[in-house]
């Protein structure tokens, strides 16, 4: 085959492929009437050597032909003309300058629910647009799905589109499994009828891994896969992802409910449960008279002040609540009355228990900490912070827990580590960070934007030295480091360096803890197990855009990561 071929208008580069799917390749091909790039789909005949099969092929192939001519919609991806040459059949198309949402996962992991939405909402356009012209789609998947530069969503990949008028394949006679697994409605894995509430499933599960970065089954075969969609139910996304709203999960699991019948009903009822909710309305402004001064700077103004006043208010009453807690981590430790033991990190996927009710204060047990300035007591304000966070927290099915978090979701980083090591032990459930040196650390790290209304991480030490440490960023420039028997407060000076602000001797040597950083305004909290141990300004939390943990010096393993949700 020459590198170049001429069929019809349009001048094929078979050496600028640009993708290759089950049926066909797709290569670049410029134009000649208009002058400008486009997509060229070529059957590839030689993949099927079984007459029948092949036959299949090609009917598929004429059917996504049959598809995308009839579909006029600016979501679509457009068919210019198509036609054969010596056997092979072929269709030209728009050129698409951008990627899939595949690609787009790979390459920068998940995305925010409100862009998820978008796509939800274009997509759906795209699909109710084919629908009015009786075809459903039954293949919507992330490698269909373009993201064009401008902004644009372009749904494509019409070959296993099914609709009044277009015939059945030799494909679907033959018992092919005419869906991608991963994304296949239980109606099409029970090899049922599916109409167009199966693209509202498929759809629901690419939504799903946008915002989990992993599809929401996935099994050791492809029938596996099938089997779990037709009969499990799936995992919570806001126990992957913890930021999510519980609307938008709610939209999800609608999506992929099981029975067609309790999905949305269409299309137009999808969107207006993806669509932001509308601004309040106001009523209209009164009309200024002619004499009458202006006073457009009075709001902007009185808001000001009133928040400054505000702010002195909390602050006045937070100091009376706690006199003697600095800011900064020179606080000597004192321990918190301790409620009810923490709970043992679950895996259950069972449907969310009732949030926890608020525990009464118990006496305190024996300090953990060698108290250095004779306090034993807690000022009440921080022992009421630490169990109004643990009340607050969802049940551990709801919230981020190690074990059910593929590895992936982390980004592990070793760039301060280089002959550290990150990674999840299946065998132990948990993570496991590795440091030689004093000076190496080996991180983990995650974008969870609701960390920022606190977190709790419980974590062991390995078979190691007792120079081992366990890091927790709060910020960018400010960290907490736990030893076996210290624990000690850094920060980032203007010239590069760190510096210790705060060191705690600990009562003994510890094998493990539960750190937990609750925001208190105007600071945040630092507890190991039920003990304050450091406390510094609230906007360090603010700054963070996720998680970071390590490991220095020996190994740390990483049981449990539990996330507040901001709405609660």
């Amino acid at each position: 085959m020459s590198a170049i071929a001429v069929w019809g208008d349009f001048e094929v580069h078979f050496d600028g492929l640009l993708g290759r799917g089950g049926m066909g390749s797709v290569y670049r091909a410029w134009q000649k009437s208009v002058g400008r790039w486009v997509a060229v789909k070529v059957l590839e005949s030689s993949r099927a050597f079984d007459p029948e099969l092949q036959k299949g092929f090609l009917q598929k192939f004429q059917v996504e032909i049959q598809a995308l001519a009839r579909l006029n919609d600016p979501r679509i991806v457009t068919i210019l003309q198509s036609g054969e040459d010596e056997g092979r059949l072929w269709f030209a198309m728009e050129f698409i300058d951008g990627d899939t949402v595949e690609k787009r996962l790979t390459d920068q992991g998940a995305v925010a629910e409100e862009e998820a939405a978008r796509v939800g909402i274009e997509v759906a356009r795209a699909l109710d647009a084919a629908l009015r012209q009786k075809i459903v789609h039954r293949d919507v998947k992330p490698a269909n799905i373009f993201l064009l530069r401008d902004g644009s969503v372009k749904l494509a990949d019409f070959g296993l589109a099914r609709g009044v008028e277009l015939s059945q394949t030799r494909l679907t006679d033959l018992q092919a499994v005419a869906c991608t697994p991963e994304y296949a409605s239980p109606e099409q894995a029970d090899g049922r009828p599916a109409d167009h509430r199966s693209d509202l499933y498929s759809l629901g599960c690419v939504l799903y891994e946008m915002v989990t970065e992993r599809p929401p089954f996935s099994g050791e075969s492809p029938m596996g896969t099938l089997y779990k969609h037709a009969l499990e139910v799936p995992p919570s996304p806001r126990l992957l992802n913890p930021a999510l709203s519980k609307e938008f999960e709610a939209v999800l699991l609608r999506l992929m409910a099981k029975s067609p019948g309790d999905r949305y009903q269409s299309y137009s009822e999808l969107i207006d449960a993806l669509l932001p909710p509308t601004e309040p309305m106001f009523a209209a402004a009164r009309p200024k008279r002619a004499e009458e001064p202006s006073r457009g700077w009075l709001w902007p103004v009185a808001a000001a002040v009133g928040a400054t006043l505000l702010g002195f208010i909390l602050l006045a009453i937070f100091t009376a609540e706690l006199p003697s807690l600095p800011l900064e981590a020179r606080v000597s430790p004192v321990q918190v009355p301790r409620a009810d033991p923490l709970p043992a990190p679950a895996l259950s996927e069972t449907p969310p228990a009732p949030p926890p009710k608020p525990v009464p204060e118990a006496p305190a047990p024996p300090a953990r900490l060698r108290k250095e300035d004779g306090r034993d007591a807690l000022p009440a304000a921080a022992g009421k912070a630490l169990r109004e966070f643990q009340a607050s927290l969802p049940p551990p099915d709801e919230s981020e827990l190690v074990g059910e978090i593929p590895w992936g979701t982390w980004r592990p980083d070793l760039f301060h580590a280089p002959g550290g090591a990150a990674r999840f032990d299946p065998g132990l459930r948990c993570y496991v960070l590795s440091a030689r040196l004093d000076s190496d650390c080996a991180r983990i790290k995650r974008p969870f934007v609701g960390c920022r209304a606190g977190f709790r991480i419980r974590f062991r030490f390995g078979p190691d030295p007792d120079a081992t440490r366990f890091a927790v960023a709060i910020s960018y420039t400010r960290w907490v480091e736990i030893g076996r028997t210290e624990a000690a407060l850094f920060r980032v000076t203007a010239d590069d360096r760190n510096e210790a602000t705060g060191r705690v001797a600990l009562e003994g040597r510890i094998a493990g803890g539960v750190v937990t950083v609750v925001p208190h305004a105007p600071l945040v909290l630092v507890f190991l197990d039920e003990t304050l141990i450091f406390s510094l300004p609230e906007a360090e939390l603010q700054s963070a855009e996720g998680l970071q943990l390590g490991a220095s010096a020996g190994t740390v393993h990483i049981e449990s990561v539990r996330v507040k949700d901001r709405s609660r």
